[in-house]
């Protein structure tokens, strides 16, 4: 059996070969990638290889790898994401928190919390050439994905959850480990019951949040909790001020 660890690390490897087929053939064919969270999601093969020749194709991207989070075929990578791009022989550089599922030993979603403001802001600090890489960059969208997609990006850009607010949310959620009656306060509807067993092993573990560690994108926040003997990576999804999903991996 093939380690899902050793599966989302594929992804970015074929990336920074720019092995475009190689990237394709680790998707299962029903695989949807959502990148960052907020923008459209694409669904399926035709969609994730556009997503390719837009966001990927054109530049030079790496991953630089912070810490590795695991659990079954649930895999989220803590990582700074460096994109060199024609504006500046500099990388844009943007932190992140990338959720892998894996099933059948290929990737079914791929899911990027990272703050879309963050790089649009980095090319405006570039005056012309960078506005001047924001309308390429829209061309490229608008004809391979579609208006619907290159709307959807602009969306993203005014988040429903800001980086403060999410990094409120952290802290809350840390502060609610102690009690269950507080933890089922900051949770929205049925997943209260289905994530009492991550409190407990938060609990245990004395959990605590990383201010520095918090991401947000569309109405998700990611973070890293540390904790005595184990950590973990959180994604969630907030709506009316409760967490409405949330999903865990832990460290090796």
């Amino acid at each position: 059996m093939v380690d899902p660890l050793a599966v989302a690390k594929a992804s970015p490897e074929a990336v920074a070969r720019l092995d475009k087929s190689a990237w394709l053939s680790l998707f299962t064919p029903d695989a949807i990638v959502e990148d960052p969270v907020g923008t459209e999601p694409h669904a399926g093969e035709d969609r994730i290889s556009s997503f390719w020749d837009v966001f990927i194709a054109p530049y030079r991207v790496t991953f630089l790898p912070r810490r590795d989070f695991t659990d079954g075929g649930l895999v989220m990578r803590q990582v700074t994401i460096s994109t060199v791009t024609d504006v500046d022989r500099d990388p844009l550089l943007i932190p992140a928190i990338i959720e892998y599922e894996i099933r059948d030993e290929r990737i079914a979603s791929l899911r990027a919390i990272w703050e879309l403001r963050r790089a649009v802001g980095w090319y405006a600090r570039h005056g012309a050439r960078g506005v001047g890489g924001l309308l390429r960059h829209g061309a490229r969208m608008t004809k391979r994905l579609g208006l619907g997609s290159s709307m959807g990006f602009g969306r993203a850009l005014v988040p429903q959850l800001s980086t403060s607010e999410g990094q409120a949310f952290a802290e809350r959620l840390v502060r609610a480990l102690p009690s269950f009656s507080a933890w089922h306060d900051l949770l929205g509807g049925d997943i209260r019951t289905k994530t009492e067993p991550i409190c407990r092993r938060l609990h245990d573990c004395k959990a605590t949040c990383d201010p520095s560690s918090v991401v947000v994108a569309g109405d998700h926040f990611a973070c890293v909790l540390e904790g005595t003997d184990t950590s973990a990576a959180l994604i969630a999804r907030v709506a009316k001020s409760r967490l409405t999903s949330l999903r865990v991996a832990w460290s090796p």
